[in-house]
């Protein structure tokens, strides 16, 4: 006689029908026609759940052709059994109690699985690290010693809201920015003609603008450039008007 073998779904333990005809010698239409005639019994009692016993499936031949299948419980098993005579159901109630007990067993033996509250648990600490790198990353930026006071202050502020998921305050207002290219172009020169002007009279500050953090579109890396404001903008103008005018 061959090993049953016992599975769980959902929760409960169960064989297949057409394992448990194998076992007790029985054409398996034969098995299902007879569990169709114990649940029409077990409907007209309320106090016993057809559920407890067998469970309606089916399964697909070669063909893809579906057929009706039942999976059983331990109780089935039992109820299969008490219709069995001699050697055949002595030698089915041996076989169906090991197998539902060796799996039991072995349910016993597997690790608890995690709890919901456990898994809510560990998705919220796997958010609140992600933000808390996020944080640390701004908050790396901000005290860069090239920026200015204004910007370490914008990188502050966002590193916060990142962290929280709230808006801390608003921002300070620095109104539209400008790089060296957007004013070399409105200027017809070159950027690096921008710098130079900029550095030689100091306007690399507060005053005119803020540092910010770019990617370099050469290496792709994070780089400090200044951002002009509107007065920073005016100024440079002017002096390169003035220059021009000499």
């Amino acid at each position: 006689m061959n090993t049953l073998q016992i599975f769980d779904r959902g929760g409960r333990l169960y064989t297949d029908s057409r394992e448990v005809a194998k076992m007790v010698g029985k054409r398996h239409d034969h098995l299902v026609r007879d569990i169709d005639g114990y649940a029409d019994i077990l409907s007209h009692s309320p106090k016993l759940g057809f559920d407890d016993f067998f469970k309606k499936s089916s399964y697909k031949a070669g063909t893809g052709k579906a057929y009706p299948c039942y999976l059983i419980t331990k109780k089935g098993c039992e109820f299969v059994a008490n219709k069995l005579t001699g050697e055949k159901g002595i030698l089915f109630t041996a076989a169906y109690i090991n197998a539902f007990h060796q799996m039991e067993d072995t349910i016993k033996q597997l690790p608890a699985a995690p709890t919901e509250d456990w898994r809510l648990i560990r998705s919220e600490a796997m958010k609140l690290n992600a933000k808390t790198k996020a944080f640390k990353a701004i908050m790396a930026a901000a005290k860069d010693k090239h920026l200015s006071a204004v910007a370490a202050q914008v990188y502050g502020i966002k590193g916060m809201e990142s962290l929280t998921g709230e808006q801390v305050t608003e921002l300070p207002e620095t109104g539209k920015l400008y790089t060296a290219t957007e004013i070399a172009n409105a200027l017809h020169t070159t950027a690096a003609k921008i710098g130079k002007v900029a550095n030689a009279n100091n306007l690399k500050t507060d005053e005119y603008g803020i540092w910010a953090l770019d990617k370099s579109r050469y290496s792709g890396k994070q780089v400090n450039t200044f951002r002009y404001n509107q007065h920073g903008k005016d100024k440079l103008n002017e002096l390169i008007k003035e220059k021009e005018d000499k």
